[in-house]
């Protein structure tokens, strides 16, 4: 009798093959959906800005700015190729993203084993810090994968000696300072770990030191410029004050950042389910964790100190720390990674944690692809829906007045872009004398002390009789919840809609 049965043998690389490339298709989807659907926020329009000009242009720009220059010089040979239209623009970061998740997955399955390298994949794939700046026209994505790439290639030498990793890790590591100053963290922990274990690496001292002053050396051309824009932008007394209470409540809003996303409110009971299976992962990866998942964590730590050094002394607004968990996107993989970095466990039901985080990120993915609990409201902000508006009235008779530029630059990149003139609130008087038969005041709430708020702005057009309000309309609404802890516990001026739109008409 034959007992052979006719059940089709499974072959479990297949099935990994097929689940990695399933996921790698979704996150392709949602990144370029999230670029489809969301109008280009202030920094982006600074980008789309740059990405017309020449390269020197672009290099005496971001000299000026506080950033170095090979990202903004990347997407201005990809913009005149592809345009400066939020897809075409955007694609550029996705392709980083995409090939970021590819070498995410490939450290996680070095450092944890190809269980965890699945679960991170995943979890990095749907994170909804991910969703929400892995698209973004900005440096973050190239900054991931450069970060992803030389830690991999550290590792890698590190294992096998081999002098093509150690000139993988220079080329990365000088890429990375000329992307983003805070990403020297990396390069830091690297230094760090290989002290941590010369014992077992004693043959290649130097060769790792002339590594490090190769990568340092590389630097040197622009280090005139860098010097420029500390003595600028840093002011070494300016949170000494309240330090303490500074630093945590930066590292406070990054690490919920990180671990839930900027789509997901404090106050919302889905993010505490959230954060009680983060602390339970991380309660695991600290009691199970080995070998280089603490290198990753080491590189984690060294970013975060790094960025909130940086972000307490150098100049910013007063909400500008609230920056740091898309500046500091690439530290997401390696947390992540850490994060899974137990499984499998030894009891079964907690294999199912991972499981559930996703979970939670869906349903806060969905939030951002339907406009809630958005902590950052200028995110969406439908700019471009709003001036398609506008182009009902005939652009040589219409003027629109924005807030000033370093309050809102999305505002006057989008007015320019189609073809408007745009003033400031304090232009109004030479807006009202030449006579503009239509007048679009769109008005940002910056969540600070402004000027004029929206009665105000009523009050300064229908002054004089010259102009009637013909409608009003609101965008970006802010959750309850959210409005309440910034005025509450953060001292912002509460208001309900991150824009208000007035259109005025000249009455005959």
């Amino acid at each position: 009798m034959d007992n052979s049965s006719d059940a089709a043998v499974v072959d479990p690389k297949k099935d990994s093959r097929l689940l990695i490339l399933l996921v790698l298709l979704a996150a392709l989807v949602l990144q370029f959906a999230g670029a489809a659907q969301k109008s280009y926020w202030e920094d982006e329009a600074w980008t789309a800005t740059q990405a017309l000009k020449s390269p020197a242009e672009i290099a005496l720009a971001t000299a000026r700015d506080r950033h170095p220059p090979l990202y903004f010089l990347v997407t201005g040979a990809w913009g005149k190729i592809f345009g400066v239209e939020e897809v075409g623009l955007r694609s550029l970061s996705i392709i980083f993203t995409l090939a970021s998740l590819g070498l995410a997955y490939w450290l996680a399955r070095r450092v944890a084993g190809q269980g965890a390298a699945l679960a991170a994949l995943a979890l990095l794939a749907f994170s909804p810090l991910l969703l929400t700046y892995g698209h973004t026209a900005r440096y973050y994505s190239l900054t991931m994968l450069l970060g992803l790439g030389l830690v991999s290639a550290f590792l890698k030498y590190l294992e096998t000696h081999h002098p093509g990793y150690l000139v993988a890790y220079v080329l990365l590591g000088a890429g990375l300072l000329y992307t983003s100053y805070p990403a020297l963290g990396i390069l830091l922990a690297c230094n760090l770990w290989w002290l941590f274990s010369l014992r077992k690496h004693t043959a290649t001292l130097l060769p790792w030191i002339a590594a490090q002053l190769m990568v340092a050396a590389s630097f040197v051309p622009w280090l005139p410029v860098l010097t420029a824009q500390v003595e600028k932008d840093v002011v070494l007394e300016a949170q000494s004050a309240n330090l303490g209470i500074e630093i945590f409540k930066r590292a406070g809003y990054l690490g919920y950042a990180f671990g839930l996303g900027e789509v997901l409110s404090p106050l919302n009971p889905l993010a505490w389910f959230g954060a009680l299976i983060l602390i339970g992962m991380a309660t695991l990866a600290l009691l199970r964790a080995k070998g280089a998942a603490w290198f990753l964590l080491l590189v984690l730590f060294s970013l975060v100190a790094v960025n909130l050094t940086i972000s307490i002394v150098v100049v910013y607004p007063v909400s500008g720390w609230q920056g740091l968990p898309n500046r500091m996107l690439y530290g997401l993989p390696f947390l992540i990674i850490w994060l899974v970095a137990w499984l499998p466990a030894p009891r079964k039901i907690l294999n199912t944690l991972p499981a559930l985080l996703l979970g939670v990120y869906l349903l806060a993915g969905f939030n951002y692809f339907t406009g809630r609990e958005f902590i950052k409201p200028f995110l969406n902000v439908p700019w471009r829906q709003i001036m398609q508006q506008i182009e009902v009235s005939p652009v040589e008779q219409t003027a629109i007045i924005c807030a000033p530029r370093s309050g809102d630059y999305a505002c006057w990149y989008y007015g320019a872009h189609f073809g408007y003139r745009v003033f400031a609130p304090s232009e109004w008087p030479k807006v009202e004398q030449a006579g503009y038969s239509d007048v679009w005041w769109l008005r940002t709430n910056l969540g600070e002390p402004e000027r004029e708020s929206g009665g105000e702005v009523e009050s300064i057009v229908l002054a004089n009789g010259l102009y009637q309000l013909a409608e009003r309309a609101d965008y970006a609404r802010q959750a309850d919840s959210l409005r309440w802890l910034k005025t509450r516990w953060l001292g912002q001026k509460d208001y309900e809609y991150r824009l208000n739109l007035f259109h005025f008409v000249r009455m005959k």
